[in-house]
């Protein structure tokens, strides 16, 4: 891994609630009673609407009477789990009465007992038991209660999650790290955004001080799984995306060293798995810009550019794609250091543009679509700061000769 700026190791420096499909005797519906006539089978209910509306109705009443019966302060008490899988599939029902309905009993939930909504989708998100339909659902509104488009709103969530007792932060946590073991894809990718969210409050409080450190364990685990390493990847751009949104000052610079090394790893030409590798390019995208230390180390510096210029020439149309639109972040973030690698650039960027599919050939000429918006503000702050500018424009000058070079 990177440390101190120096190699150490190569590259970087180096369903029914009775869980049966069957209905002989007298299970117990998903309704809440016992009865032999649900016709309720594989996660799919084919009782009438009004039956699943009382259902609504029962699942609230379970989930909120620890809040009705417990004082405010009994938090533990109140954050036990309940079973939300039954409202959570009636909130994605065709039957827009019954959906409905189940929207509102959700919001009701979350009102009446904060802590023990948050467990309960928690529970449901990291059971592997359970439908991945709810389970997905599960995650999208955990992440909905952290974070909102209006800022004034945005605070408000993240103020109501920090006060949550710490215990249950914890667990649910640990249950979102867990969730990313599990399959299928879709429920991993869903606990990759909200583990984000969470981070995204957490990690400037320092709330969260081993995040980091066990999401690098899953992409080291022996033997490795494919689907756990895609969906780790995932996570740690994602939180890097959120931490650009913060500050540049959260992640430590040996947290972003770790990042680097894992994420290029991912990049890797041997890769395996065409998934991990896209998962490992796109998040490159959102770390590059904390990779100032790294890209004033020559060594480092060319073996990114080396996996990103390897990236736009990979099979995958998707890994080439995104592999340009790297190189697009490393142009903005980076545009001094460009010079030595403009040759290559132009030659693959030139072949895609003439050969490759409109998508990757569009990314292609993007490239130096940011190229010309650098120059074109190195030419506004020239005209306004003769001092400042005199840097800016031998930048500006070393990158354009290079590419008329290569012309």
């Amino acid at each position: 891994e990177l440390s101190n700026g120096s190699y150490t190791v190569p590259p970087f420096g180096t369903g029914c609630t009775t869980g049966s499909a069957s209905w002989k005797g007298t299970p117990r519906g998903p309704h809440g009673w016992a009865s032999s006539s649900c016709h309720h089978r594989q996660n799919t209910c084919f009782c009438s609407p009004a039956a699943r509306a009382i259902s609504c109705e029962r699942l609230l009443s379970a989930a909120t009477t620890s809040s009705t019966a417990a004082p405010a302060a009994a938090q533990t008490t109140m954050a036990a789990p309940v079973e939300v899988t039954q409202l959570l599939l009636h909130a994605q029902d065709p039957d827009i009465n019954v959906r409905s309905l189940a929207e509102q009993k959700i919001q009701q939930f979350q009102e009446q007992n904060y802590p023990g909504f948050l467990a309960s989708l928690a529970a449901e998100l990291s059971t592997a038991q359970k439908p991945a339909d709810s389970r997905c659902l599960a995650g999208l509104v955990l992440k909905n209660t952290l974070d909102a488009k209006d800022e004034a709103r945005k605070v408000e969530l993240q103020a109501r999650w920090s006060a949550v007792d710490n215990t249950l932060r914890n667990q649910i946590r640990e249950a979102l790290l867990t969730t990313l073991q599990t399959e299928p894809q879709d429920v991993r990718h869903t606990a990759a955004l909200v583990i984000a969210k969470v981070a995204a409050i957490d990690l400037p409080q320092k709330a969260w001080p081993n995040l980091i450190q066990a999401l690098l364990a899953n992409m080291s685990a022996t033997p490795q799984h494919h689907g756990v390493r895609q969906a780790t990847l995932e996570t740690l751009g994602y939180v890097c995306e959120e931490m650009g949104a913060v500050s540049d000052e959260v992640l430590a610079p040996d947290q972003i060293n770790m990042i680097l090394t894992a994420v290029v790893a991912g990049m890797r030409p041997e890769e395996p798995s065409p998934d991990t590798r896209l998962a490992a390019t796109k998040a490159l995208q959102n770390a590059i810009e904390f990779a100032d230390h790294n890209f004033e180390n020559e060594q480092e510096r060319n073996y990114i550019m080396q996996m990103v210029c390897q990236g736009t020439t990979a099979n995958d149309e998707r890994i080439r794609k995104y592999s340009f639109t790297c190189l697009h972040e490393i142009a903005a973030n980076y545009y001094g250091k460009l010079p030595a690698y403009m040759t290559e650039i132009f030659n693959i960027s030139v072949k895609a543009i003439k050969e490759d599919t409109e998508e990757v050939g569009l990314q292609a000429v993007e490239f130096w679509s940011t190229l010309c918006d650098i120059e074109l503000d190195l030419q506004d702050t020239d005209d306004v700061s003769e001092v400042g500018g005199t840097a800016q424009s031998g930048q500006k000058q070393a990158v354009h000769h290079s590419a008329q070079s290569c012309t």
